[in-house]
């Protein structure tokens, strides 16, 4: 072999080894992770094994091609199932890169067998292959790599509008809840109000509203202090979102007030429901000031259905608000229709 065979070869398996490496590390950007001190020895390392085996084969004209095939491949894999997994949502831009990835590394692995082959068979027609599926792996290297450095800054560009959007609805959904309870607020129930009555008028469908109270709440604010009052709220909160079903909605009405919209629920199902939630509260167990010092509560349930002469939310409140009224007035610790 010549000298200058000698020295060209490994570097053209150098330069191909080393393009994988920028797109791992991008990858790395992209997800918003820093390379951690592992990640950047591992790189380092790789680096000065490569160079080692480089300089220990640099008289044989097969080694170095199907080590730095075999380890460029496995970079090229690494990368692709790295932009598949760590870059939200799937789009043109991400799959072609995943592409281009997948491309470039059977490519690779295709080299190392063809050079493999050669190794093991000098002089046979696959071993005449090689120089030139070196020339053309390291010219379709440097292509595919110009595509995928064009590729990034979108990539990173639509990331970060995910990232945002992702932000802007976490924002927009924390702003639905009541932070003591964990219900939804008011605001949200006008809302959600109003979609089930058009659904009523449009497709007939039945829903009932539960309004319950805690007896006596004031009491336990001037008895105990209002930090005990919030925890006894965010405590009934937390049981009742428990025990409701997976579609049936809680919100904070107002002060010691829930209210719950029950989906697809009559009223005889709605009072099934409500006494359930009522002995539940009851059971409830909560700390005073000093932790020798625990009370209970008990709580008012009022409860309305919609009918085929629902067309307001609001007259539907009224209903379920009077409901809760005449519990009251019946001696509390009831449900009432």
């Amino acid at each position: 072999m010549t000298g200058i065979n000698l020295v060209s070869l490994p570097i053209a398996n150098l330069c191909i080894f080393s393009l994988p490496i920028f797109i791992a590390l991008s990858v790395f950007s992209l997800a918003r992770q820093p390379p951690t001190l592992r990640f950047s020895l591992t790189v380092a390392s790789i680096f000065a094994f490569s160079f080692g085996v480089l300089a220990l084969t640099m008289h044989d004209k097969h080694l170095p091609g199907i080590y730095t095939s075999a380890i460029n491949g496995a970079l090229y894999l690494y990368a692709a199932l790295q932009i598949i997994r760590k870059t939200r949502p799937h789009n043109a831009v991400v799959w072609s890169m995943h592409g281009f990835c997948l491309l470039l590394a059977s490519t690779l692995f295709i080299r190392a067998a063809i050079l493999c082959a050669g190794w093991l068979s000098p002089g046979s027609a696959l071993d005449a292959i090689g120089p030139e599926l070196t020339a053309i792996v390291l010219f379709g290297n440097m292509l595919c790599l110009d595509a995928l450095i064009l590729c990034f800054p979108l990539l990173d560009f639509m990331d970060a509008q995910s990232r945002l959007s992702q932000a802007t609805q976490e924002i927009i959904e924390r702003s639905k809840i009541d932070v003591l309870t964990g219900a939804y607020n008011r605001s949200h129930m006008q809302s959600r109000l109003h979609h089930h009555v058009s659904r009523c008028s449009s497709s007939g469908e039945t829903f009932s509203l539960i309004l319950f109270d805690l007896d006596h709440f004031k009491a336990i604010n001037d008895t105990y202090g209002h930090v005990i009052g919030d925890r006894v709220l965010a405590q009934v909160g937390s049981q009742v979102k428990s025990s409701l079903r997976r579609y049936d909605e809680l919100f904070r009405f107002g002060g010691e007030e829930f209210l719950v919209i029950l989906p697809d629920t009559d009223a005889n199902h709605a009072c099934d429901i409500a006494e359930r939630l009522r002995q539940e509260i009851a059971n409830l167990l909560f700390d005073g000031p000093n932790i020798s010092e625990q009370f209970r509560i008990t709580s008012s349930f009022g409860i309305a259905s919609t009918t085929k002469a629902t067309r307001s939310a609001d007259i539907l409140l009224q209903q379920t608000d009077a409901a809760l009224y005449k519990a009251k007035a019946q001696g509390r610790n009831m449900v009432c229709v």
